[in-house]
């Protein structure tokens, strides 16, 4: 299976920890989030959307193939709502549609299927391949805040790791 020569878990562990401290800061302030807890999902971006993938975001191939990283964060024991499987449903929507879920549930609800969730609350990169999606705000403008965060971090990560591949003389191709 064809991946990110760049884009990795690993890659995307140190950039939820680039932005973990903003994301706790923010379940310190009063109100701003439902609950200091959550699901954050980041989906290859060398995956593209077919027919194979219909099953929806709890289909065990998406799972397997489409979701590159997630992470649950917060008492994993005292969520209220299953925020991994809403994240889930978030992402695929971007994946399907190629646009933020948040556009899809605001503007073009016709869209949307059975079993896909009923908010909105992603990033999608310009090229609309990278998603990522958070579950965990009490608004969905919230967790857009989240992802973007994340997606930022994303590629200033990949950015940096690019220019090391750059600066080596003798290789010419990807890792």
């Amino acid at each position: 299976m064809v991946r990110s020569s760049l884009l990795t878990a690993e890659l995307c562990d140190a950039a939820f920890e680039l932005v973990r401290p903003a994301i706790e800061q923010h379940f310190a302030a009063d109100g701003l989030f439902e609950s200091p807890f959550g699901e954050l999902v980041v989906l290859d971006p060398t995956r593209e959307y077919s027919a194979e993938y219909a099953g929806g975001a709890e289909d065990p191939l998406f799972k397997r193939d489409v979701v590159l990283w997630s992470r649950s964060f917060g008492d994993r024991a005292a969520w209220e709502f299953e925020y991994d499987v809403v994240a889930r449903s978030k992402a695929y929507i971007s994946f399907k549609y190629r646009l933020p879920s948040q556009t899809v549930v605001r503007d073009l609800p016709y869209l949307l299927e059975p079993g896909m969730t009923k908010y909105g609350g992603g990033s999608i990169d310009e090229s609309g391949r990278l998603v990522v999606a958070c579950a965990g705000a009490e608004q969905s403008h919230l967790d857009v805040y989240v992802c973007d965060l994340m997606l930022a971090a994303i590629r200033a990560l990949t950015l940096s790791a690019q220019h090391e591949v750059d600066a080596q003389d003798d290789v010419h191709t990807m890792p």
